[in-house]
């Protein structure tokens, strides 16, 4: 699959932080491990979540505190970001194309930024200097707000070592919950070696005990995710009732082979033609873009919708252009467009009581789903 650009909101509740998170991962994982096990996948996913809620003080920032290098919820440093591009990623061109779909950009604009962030002060571990905008500056902002972006550099700098091994340490143990009490000192050893890799002495004293401060927080912090986790999963289906006994059918003889026809596309959001601004933001298969869809016999049907719909025609073209124009006009309107659906729900009562005569054969089932 094709990884889209896409951040989370920094002012969301942790368990809304925790699942937009989540399934960034998951579509970035998807992307670069095709062939890995679903268990296997599940694994780096949390590695990747726990390390994110800990440099980036629960998902809440993007951008060092203190005044710190660190830029994105993993906190890549611009040294550190140096030698993954030029020792490994500019060395295989997949791998600058997948970078691109990650921010929203062209091959070429990616590569461009790449290449000008390699001749800036990056490698000294200082990102280019802010009063003198570029294609160098282009990667520092990608970072600070595209997730998409820094969880694929992420995954990179894990691939580039052909030595390491994500947990569990036991392959017998790849089936188990990786949320698993047991797995904590696991999770913190792979972050202390693989992802933090030096430590001064800091409140400890020393080297050594400052590690295993550290460590201790990781998991600490580790199990508020956990917790957070747990709020944000919607609750278990019941299990279906018992079906009583049955006397089962006759078999019938199967149809003749043909080709299976075509499913019809699904229609349009409401309002003109051209880019749809929330497809762009949100993707075809959001559940904001399917509650548009569901909405558009309704706002047919009363003036209020009628003009609503206008309306939305004559911006469209000015809200796709503006969309595609940065990564930032994207984030910006991927977290609005959200609110606009959601705004759009509760206004329902509104606009069904302007449902005019033509709309009597209604249902209002819409309005009762959720």
């Amino acid at each position: 699959m094709t990884v889209i650009a896409d951040g989370i909101d920094l002012g969301a509740s942790d368990a809304e932080r925790y699942r937009h998170l989540r399934r960034i991962i998951e579509n970035v994982l998807a992307d670069t491990d095709p062939a890995a096990s679903e268990a296997r996948r599940r694994w780096i996913l949390w590695l990747f979540l726990y390390i994110c809620w800990w440099e980036g003080s629960r998902a809440t920032t993007r951008t060092q505190t203190g005044g710190g290098p660190g830029r994105g919820l993993m906190q890549f440093e611009p040294r550190t970001l140096a030698d993954l591009l030029e020792q490994y990623v500019l060395a295989r061109s997949a791998l600058v194309v997948n970078l691109a779909a990650a921010a929203g950009v062209s091959e070429q604009e990616m590569r461009e930024a790449l290449d000008a962030f390699l001749r800036s002060s990056a490698p000294s571990n200082v990102w280019p200097n802010p009063t003198n905008p570029g294609a160098a500056k282009r990667v520092e902002e990608w970072l600070t707000h595209l997730d998409s972006f820094g969880i694929k550099l992420m995954r990179y700098e894990f691939k580039r070592h052909g030595t390491h091994r994500f947990p569990p340490r036991e392959a017998a143990n790849e089936g188990e919950n990786p949320q698993d009490e047991r797995f904590k000192r696991e999770f913190s050893e792979q972050w202390a070696d693989w992802w933090k890799k030096s430590f001064g002495p800091g409140l400890a004293g020393s080297a050594e005990a400052e590690r295993e401060r550290q460590r201790g927080v990781f998991e600490e912090r580790a199990r508020a995710l956990d917790r957070a986790a747990e709020a944000g999963e919607p609750p278990p289906e019941p299990p279906p009732p018992p079906q009583p006994p049955s006397t089962p059918p006759a078999p019938t003889p199967p149809p003749a082979p043909g080709p299976a026809p075509a499913p019809p596309p699904p229609p349009a959001p409401p309002g003109g033609s051209g880019p749809c601004p929330f497809v762009i933001a949100l993707g075809p298969d959001s559940a904001e873009v399917a509650r548009l869809r569901e909405l558009r016999p309704l706002l047919s049907s009363s003036r209020l919708g009628r003009a609503t719909v206008a309306a939305f025609g004559t911006l469209r073209p000015l809200l796709a252009g503006w969309t595609t124009r940065s990564a930032a006009a994207r984030v910006a309107w991927r977290l609005l467009s959200r609110r606009l659906v959601a705004a759009g729900h509760l206004a329902l009562p509104l606009i069904a009581k302007d449902h005019d005569a033509n709309a009597s054969t209604f249902s209002t089932s819409w309005s009762t789903s959720g």
